[in-house]
């Protein structure tokens, strides 16, 4: 639904473009497989001012293709949805808040549960605390900003 929406539909909030919407996911989804449509998404949506794409993104941020990031970087380009904006600031700074810290290791908890990495890579994840290579700390850093977003659920 998310692929059609960027793709092929403009942002307006009618009953003809929600039908539009309906039948062209019916369409897509008869005919595309979901791996396919996952790759389509994940090259098409924002992950930062004026970049778009997984490809383009991990070499951005990380300076590596998608099929060498850890599971750390991953997560970090996975947790960028919906907030590219935020994410991109962390970038600039060189290193992640508090807030990021924390929205990056319930990411990798949920892989790890749902089998998508292994629990060593959980571990080998940790701190959870991501230092970008391309670009220097900023001294004016503080893990107290959080930069206006959403509280995050509790942990337990």
């Amino acid at each position: 639904q998310q692929l059609v929406k960027n793709l092929y539909l403009s942002r307006e909030k009618t009953l003809s473009r929600k039908l539009e919407e309906a039948i062209i996911v019916w369409l897509m989804e008869r005919t595309v497989t979901k791996k396919r449509i996952l790759e389509l998404y994940l090259n098409c949506i924002e992950y930062g001012p004026g970049l778009y794409g997984i490809d383009n993104a991990a070499q951005r941020y990380f300076g590596k293709n998608v099929s060498e990031l850890t599971p750390l970087e991953g997560a970090f380009l996975m947790g960028l949805k919906p907030y590219p904006w935020a994410g991109w600031k962390q970038y600039e700074k060189g290193r992640l808040n508090r807030w990021w810290v924390r929205r990056v290791r319930k990411i990798l908890e949920g892989m790890a549960r749902k089998g998508w990495i292994r629990q060593d890579e959980l571990e080998t994840s940790k701190p959870f605390e991501l230092v970008f290579p391309s670009i220097e700390a900023n001294a004016d850093f503080t893990d107290e900003e959080t930069d206006a977003l959403p509280q995050m659920p509790s942990d337990s």
